[in-house]
């Protein structure tokens, strides 16, 4: 998505945004950004438009949780972080049969044939583990067949199905070719201009 489109649509209002686990890791800067957002809306909202609408997808908002139960161990508390998104007007929603389906069709449709999708997930594990797909294949004699797919198609499938823009720093395969993906610099940074200039 290019900076101008997404400054149009945080203009025009109604968008609906989806944050993947990497936009959130920095809870202060999540927080602010949120804040940001409830500005614009409450703006837009005096101008007789839709509010934008922040979606938390249930696979990532579980990420976050197990990021913080490993960093506070005994004093974790989910409850003060879902109320802390609420607070910000996130909705956390839930992975339903309908986004299994919209991300069925999306992988099934992006990988039509099984050697495919194997490929693509032996390729994805290689790459996280520091392998060459090309270069180190002869140190990996799996097909890929028994590699999981990660929780990000399934991140992906959901803003897909619910129509988002998609913030995330993720620039892995698995992103490749998704139009309205956007990274948290380049969203941050729109947001507050849009924001600068309709004051």
């Amino acid at each position: 998505m290019t900076p101008e489109v997404l400054a149009a649509k945080l203009r025009d209002g109604g968008a609906r945004i989806a944050f993947d686990t990497n936009a959130m890791w920095n809870l202060g800067r999540f927080a602010r950004l949120c804040s940001t957002l409830q500005r614009l809306n409450f703006r837009l909202e005096g101008e007789n438009k839709q509010p934008h609408e922040l979606i938390v997808c249930v696979l990532a908002h579980g990420e976050v949780l197990m990021d913080l139960k490993q960093k506070h161990k005994e004093t974790f508390d989910h409850t003060v972080i879902v109320a802390g998104l609420q607070a910000k007007q996130l909705l956390i929603q839930d992975f339903t049969p309908d986004h299994a389906l919209a991300t069925a069709e999306y992988l099934g449709g992006r990988y039509s044939e099984n050697k495919d999708w194997h490929q693509a997930k032996k390729r994805l594990y290689m790459e996280r583990l520091g392998l060459h797909p090309e270069r180190d294949a002869d140190k990996v004699q799996s097909s890929g067949a028994t590699c999981s797919a990660t929780i990000d198609w399934f991140i992906i499938g959901h803003a897909r199905a619910e129509k988002c823009i998609l913030v995330s720093n993720d620039r892995g395969a698995e992103f490749a070719g998704i139009a309205d993906r956007v990274s948290l610099d380049t969203f941050d940074n729109i947001v507050h201009n849009v924001l600068e200039k309709t004051s």
